[in-house]
């Protein structure tokens, strides 16, 4: 009779015991971290701005943050250790970093389109400067190097091409220069005209020779051509020369970056050379026309 008392006794021992351990299992497991930071530089961002050395993180939470030994108290066989050597730590920062009222008001008075490349931000920024009056900023939004395919921005020179379009095509002092360019050349071709006209009346008792003793239009032709082509080189020479002293005086007098560039040269003496074959076609009928019989008779 005197036993039962004590072995009732004896499993209510074993059994709060069982339940510790369990207890105490549990408990530990719930304190394993998942992955522990160590030896390194962590900033807290506390009150103090402290800095420790170890962090430990459970389910995606900072579990513990201190010393080294007592973070990895908290290791467990499946935690996952990584040596910092001495690295630092930064706290994160989620932000969607929207900009609500900017955002609003992004399109607000007109839309913009996608850009891309260089070119469409060249192309937009002449369509801005079509619709925006004089002294108004042309501001360029939506345009980042990661969004564009030559990943980076416009260059100067890409940019001073639109400046140059906008004033060429877009302003009234463009059109009046641009004008006054086009009168040139038709006044440079009528003078050129009258020059091989000129000529060829002087000397048409020579083409009326050749053409008896059986040259045939297209060699006087081609002798006209020449002339002309020499008059158009012995216009553009001095022309050059005359050209950089206008350059010059009229960069220092208004200030702007002017420069008579070899493209630009070459281009004049294209035009040059069209003008005056155009001169020498029309003043070739005289020649092509001429009839020797009529001429010595």
């Amino acid at each position: 009779m005197t036993s039962t008392p004590f072995l009732r006794c004896l499993f209510r021992r074993i059994a709060r015991c069982a339940s510790v351990s369990v207890l105490l299992s549990s408990t530990l497991s719930a304190a394993e971290a998942d992955l522990i930071l160590h030896h390194g530089k962590v900033v807290t961002v506390d009150s103090a701005f402290s800095i420790r050395q170890a962090v430990a993180v459970k389910d995606g939470r900072i579990l513990a943050v201190g010393s080294d030994r007592a973070v990895l108290a908290s290791k467990g066989p499946k935690t996952e250790l990584v040596d910092l050597g001495g690295k630092m730590v930064l706290p994160g920062l989620m932000d969607s970093h929207a900009h609500p009222a900017d955002a609003c008001l992004t399109e607000f008075d007109h839309p913009i389109p996608a850009m891309e490349r260089i070119q469409d931000v060249l192309e937009y920024i002449q369509a801005r400067a079509r619709e925006l009056k004089e002294g108004e900023w042309i501001e360029v939004r939506q345009v980042f190097l990661t969004r564009l395919r030559e990943q980076r921005y416009p260059t100067r020179a890409e940019l001073d091409r639109v400046e140059q379009n906008y004033w060429v095509r877009q302003t009234a002092t463009g059109k009046i220069f641009s004008f006054g360019v086009f009168l040139t050349l038709v006044v440079a071709a009528v003078v050129v005209y009258q020059v091989l006209s000129g000529d060829i009346r002087d000397h048409l008792s020579e083409y009326a020779t050749l053409k008896a003793i059986g040259y045939h239009n297209r060699y006087l032709t081609g002798v006209v051509f020449q002339e002309a082509l020499l008059l158009a080189l012995l216009g553009f020479v001095p022309g050059v020369f005359l050209g950089l002293g206008f350059y010059q005086l009229l960069g220092d007098w208004t200030g702007l970056p002017l420069q008579l560039t070899l493209f630009r040269g070459a281009f004049v003496l294209v035009l040059t050379v069209l003008m005056c074959f155009v001169s020498g076609l029309a003043a070739i009928r005289k020649v092509q026309t001429a009839d020797p019989a009529e001429v010595f008779r």
